[in-house]
């Protein structure tokens, strides 16, 4: 095994543990991870001592290779960085000549048949993520559409139906919604902006809830002696008990 680096990180939760060594342990023990270290071999040891040892030797090991992947990452990308201005620089004496670097990926595709490489255009990765985005941002399809002034139309979707549901629960939306369709046909000149339409659909449907029967709402009975409202009690049926008790009947 190559020999390690010449330094390293050692943890302190690995304390509680050693506390319990006598001190000749413990000697044996820095020893042991010293050498190591210098070496990469595990040198022989008593089982307790090597109980341990080998705790440490996971962090050890864990951390030297976090070291070796961080300076091979900075390390690639050094030479990226070379590559592109030194094509930058080769476009440059070209004369505008379009810069296009590609990458080639040299580990095959496993198709069954043929081992294929990839070129990869480093170039349109800007270009896949703003399609990507562009399809995560595709808008809801259209429930049904609002004819506008300059002949377009806006769409309404079920989110939007939804909420004007939950807003308005005495209306039925979506008829209503097809309502606004036929007066906005028969009457092109009064048609809204795409700005507007919105402001448009909230006035008719807060119309239409205000309009609607409120549930709950007490039916008040209208006689010739009970002909005002906001009285639930019926005169004339008052004055007939009353009649019938002076008259013994």
């Amino acid at each position: 095994m190559e020999p390690k680096n010449s330094s390293f990180i050692l943890f302190t939760k690995i304390n509680e543990v050693v506390k319990e060594l006598t001190n000749e342990q413990k000697g044996l023990l820095f020893q042991a991870i010293l050498d190591y270290q210098e070496t990469g071999i595990v040198p022989e040891m008593d089982i307790l001592i090597r109980v341990v040892f080998l705790s440490i030797k996971h962090d050890m090991d864990y951390c030297a290779e976090q070291r070796e992947e961080s300076i091979r990452k900075k390390s690639e990308a050094g030479k990226k960085s070379a590559e592109v201005r030194a094509a930058k620089a080769n476009g440059k004496k070209q004369k505008g000549t379009p810069l296009n670097t590609v990458e080639q990926c040299s580990a095959p595709l496993n198709t069954g048949q043929h081992n294929v490489n990839v070129n990869i255009d480093v170039n349109d990765n800007d270009k896949n993520i703003k399609a990507i985005g562009t399809e995560l941002k595709a808008p809801l399809p259209a429930v049904i559409s609002l004819p506008l002034n300059d002949g377009t139309l806006y769409p309404i979707t079920q989110p939007d139906i939804d909420k004007w549901t939950e807003l308005y629960p005495a209306v039925n939306v979506i008829s209503e919604l097809r309502k606004m369709v036929g007066w906005l046909d028969a009457n092109k000149d009064r048609r809204k902006t795409r700005k507007g339409v919105l402001r448009f659909v909230v006035n008719w449907l807060s119309g239409q809830q205000d309009k609607a029967p409120q549930k709950g709402a007490q039916t008040v009975k209208t006689t010739r002696f009970a002909n005002f409202t906001g009285r639930d009690t019926d005169i004339e049926a008052e004055t007939l008990e009353i009649s019938r008790k002076v008259l013994g009947i």
